[in-house]
């Protein structure tokens, strides 16, 4: 083999490996791998007053300039500005609040959601099933902090985002083989009340008819990736 031939294999040799490592890098290959970039110290350039998605290592970089606040997510997670209803959860701006608390939904990003209707035979586990992060706000701070109707096992404590102290409300609620579980985060911030909810509903039923489908494992897996996403927040100003 001459001189140039061997320089143009170790070239081509090169090349490949680059390729190869760009896109395992900008592609993450699991959910371990997506919370890992999630949490990387990596940002978004964005430009006040815009709402748009940045894909940056991977993810997408959200940025509201009304609400002056940015948050990041995996390329794969479906982002909105509408709430939608989905079996046990509405389409308000927070999960349950009370008739004199009200507000407005923003962006809403949804993780996974399988909806296979009511008919279990022949079916995959779940029948349905959903993880996704909500954000919300509302001009009454005085009721940001009260505790919603409805749920059992609410505990509060206090957790830190981004240099930002938030109340975490724990929720949980479940009869007739379905169930709600969550965290609300809540903070007072420039006069309003801003809720970040991390969300999980589903279905538990199963029989002989079913097929194993996702394992209660990995449907845990798509509900933390909501708390990675949540702990992106950071406010603009």
């Amino acid at each position: 083999m001459t001189t140039q031939s061997k320089i143009f294999y170790l070239t081509a040799i090169v090349l490949v490996l680059s390729a190869s490592y760009y896109y395992s890098y900008k592609k993450p290959s699991s959910l371990e791998d997506i919370n890992s970039t999630l949490n990387s110290t990596s940002t978004n350039n964005t430009t006040k007053g815009e709402i748009k998605n940045i894909n940056n290592n991977g993810l997408y970089g959200y940025s509201d300039g009304i609400y002056n606040f940015t948050m990041r997510f995996p390329s794969y997670v479906q982002s909105n500005n509408l709430f939608s209803t989905f079996h046990e959860i509405g389409n308000n701006w927070r999960l349950n609040p009370s008739q004199i608390n009200q507000g407005k939904p923003i962006v809403s990003f949804i993780i996974k959601r399988i909806d296979q209707g009511g008919v279990a035979t022949g079916k995959a586990y779940p029948l349905f099933f959903t993880s996704e992060v909500r954000v919300g706000v509302s001009p009454n701070t005085k009721l940001c902090y009260e505790t919603d109707a409805g749920y059992t096992n609410q505990k509060i404590t206090n957790v830190e985002i981004n240099g930002v102290t938030f109340k975490r409300f724990s929720f949980q609620d479940a009869a007739m083989m379905k169930y709600v579980q969550g965290e609300s985060y809540r903070t007072i911030h420039n006069d309003t009340c801003y809720v970040l909810e991390q969300i999980k509903n589903g279905s538990n039923y199963r029989d002989d008819t079913m097929t194993t489908g996702l394992s209660e494992g990995t449907l845990n897996d798509y509900y933390n990736v909501g708390e990675q996403i949540i702990k992106t927040f950071k406010f603009t100003k």
